[in-house]
């Protein structure tokens, strides 16, 4: 009884008290970037006419928010500013990918780069600061790695129901992007968390919802054809987004063009393309509930569509520093306005809603960039409470990610990991086994002896000091070979002025120090060798690692990583 009482205490403790630091850190983000939005982008973007005196703020603070940023990714150096990725990294125990003194300048740098009116997303930041918020908590609690990771997700789910107004969204979020794996032992302090930021966000603000449904008919047969059609195209344009962003990356390297100048050279072409299209500015949630309420024509909404999807990949590719949620919102929900508008434009019909094609092209795009199909129809149904049309996003879903995994692979946030080194393909386990590399096994003291060594010294050796192996190496110590004690019968019937290089094996390879646990266990599965020199770049042994040490500390990893999504502690 006294166990039960003191684990529903600890999983309200950490929930509430990750949950409510994630949340009120939350609110007070977007409250600056609501503000800062309100005073410095409306009035331009809500201008009729191109007026110099409304643009020239507009230039100056996209490229001065552009070398800002810039300073402060010289000044996070050596390592890189982070986002949602950095954070599934770290709740998978890799911790070394989000240093909490970078993750701070992170979250500077996106405030920096959304106040600009850069065209990046808040959502992405704020759920990297509630991470940022869960693992600072964990680490000043001492927690171990499991609680830590648990503490992560908390923070995560905490940020999104804030900002969402959508409990149920960032539970599932919380799972299926930065866990990747549900069990109890999180469920229950992620709902907490969860819970407790959306209520906090009732308590302190008045945010009206993304959708405002009206009465819907239920949809037709024919409108699940084209909600399937929507998420086959959208699929499309969430994998153009997410690969137009590393088109930039390229260029800006393949024209040398300086670290410090990218992100303010970014923001000064963004100022001219807003002089045509001023909606590409900022997060676009004012321009996405425009869209909603009908206010642009079918010509303009596509010039918006390619505006975004430019402004997006151009300053998140040259140093801009954001999410990529909230542009693919916006990109989603004006594909699929523009679609049920080209719809009835090519068929005179009434469709059942406008409102529900946009909801799946959002879903549609969204999902597949993100990796979170579940949790985006779950957002669709906490922000319209409408069975209808959470129904007809799930299909525009289901074949949206089918295309984009097919094309692109899992996500944006998976994309990065695996730039970083980071392959989530093979799963939890597989990445935490590759986070260890075979240098921090290795037995610095191995026993090592010149190939051209006579066979009657190598045998006086080995029965002298009762060595089991030998490495065998030239005068400059590069690997030829290894020599197992199994060989001494065989060696007291040759010649004892027989080189030993003549005698070892040099069908057992080497492994590189830099090798990782996990793809080194893969190669040497069946084999009956039971030790392997450890050589550097340059092909020199700086010792040797045995079979047995490799496979311990691969059931290290694998007990760790089933501890973890266990339901006990």
């Amino acid at each position: 009884m006294n166990s039960l009482v003191h684990r529903i205490f600890a999983v309200s403790l950490l929930g509430v008290g990750v949950g409510s630091l994630a949340a009120l850190a939350t609110l007070g983000f977007t409250s600056i970037i609501f503000k800062i939005d309100r005073l410095y982008l409306n009035g331009f973007q809500s201008s009729q006419e191109f007026s110099f005196v409304l643009w020239l703020p507009i230039f100056l603070g996209l490229a001065g928010a552009g070398l800002l940023v810039a300073l402060i990714r010289r000044w996070a150096a050596p390592g890189n500013l982070q986002g949602i990725a950095h954070s599934i990294a770290a709740s998978h125990g890799l911790e070394g990918h989000m240093p909490i003194s970078n993750g701070i300048k992170s979250v500077l740098a996106s405030l920096v780069s959304l106040c600009g009116g850069a065209s990046v997303g808040q959502y992405g930041p704020v759920g990297h600061l509630g991470s940022l918020i869960g693992l600072m908590l964990a680490k000043l609690s001492r927690s171990d790695h499991s609680r830590r990771s648990v503490s992560i997700a908390c923070g995560v789910a905490a940020a999104i129901a804030a900002v969402f107004h959508a409990p149920i969204a960032g539970v599932v979020f919380a799972h299926e992007v930065i866990l990747r794996h549900y069990s109890l032992r999180a469920f229950a302090p992620v709902t907490v968390a969860s819970s407790i930021g959306y209520l906090l966000a009732r308590f302190f603000t008045d945010q009206q919802p993304l959708f405002i449904v009206p009465g819907i008919a239920k949809a037709l047969l024919i409108d699940y054809i084209w909600f399937a059609a929507i998420g086959v195209s959208g699929g499309l344009i969430a994998v153009l987004m997410m690969r137009s962003i590393g088109v930039f990356e390229g260029l800006a390297k393949q024209f040398s063009i300086p670290d410090w100048v990218r992100p303010a050279l970014a923001g000064a072409i963004l100022a001219l393309v807003a002089i045509m299209i001023p909606e590409v500015l900022g997060t676009g949630i004012g321009t996405l509930k425009s869209t909603l309420s009908g206010h642009f024509e079918s010509h303009y909404l596509l010039v918006i569509l390619i505006g975004k999807l430019f402004a997006t990949a151009l300053c998140i590719g040259l140093g801009f520093v954001g999410g990529v949620f909230s542009p693919a919102l916006l990109v989603g929900v004006v594909f699929g306005t523009l679609f049920a508008q080209g719809y009835i434009a090519f068929f005179p019909t009434e469709i059942t809603s406008v409102l529900m094609y946009a909801a799946c092209g959002m879903v549609a795009v969204v999902s597949p960039v993100i990796g979170a199909p579940l949790s985006a129809i779950l957002l669709v149904f906490e922000l319209t409470g409408n069975y209808t049309i959470t129904t007809a996003v799930m299909v525009s879903a289901v074949f949206s990610n089918l295309v984009s995994y097919r094309v692109f692979g899992r996500s944006y946030y998976d994309h990065q990991l695996s730039q970083a080194g980071c392959d989530m393909t093979f799963g939890r386990e597989r990445l935490l086994l590759n986070d260890i590399t075979v240098g921090c096994l290795v037995d610095s003291s191995a026993r090592v002896v010149d190939g051209d060594m006579k066979v009657s010294k190598v045998i006086e050796i080995m029965r002298q000091n009762r060595w089991l192996h030998l490495l065998v190496t030239d005068t400059k110590r590069a690997y030829l070979g290894t020599f197992a004690v199994e060989q001494l019968v065989f060696m007291e019937s040759v010649d004892g002025n027989t080189r030993v290089l003549e005698l070892a094996d040099k069908a057992i390879l080497p492994i590189n120090e830099s090798a990782l646990l996990g793809d080194v266990l893969e190669s040497i599965s069946g084999q009956s060798v039971s030790v392997y020199a450890v050589v550097n770049s340059y092909g020199m042994v700086v010792g040797s690692v045995t079979s047995e040490v490799l496979a311990r500390n691969g059931r290290s990893v694998s007990n760790r990583a089933a501890q973890e999504i266990s339901d006990h502690d």
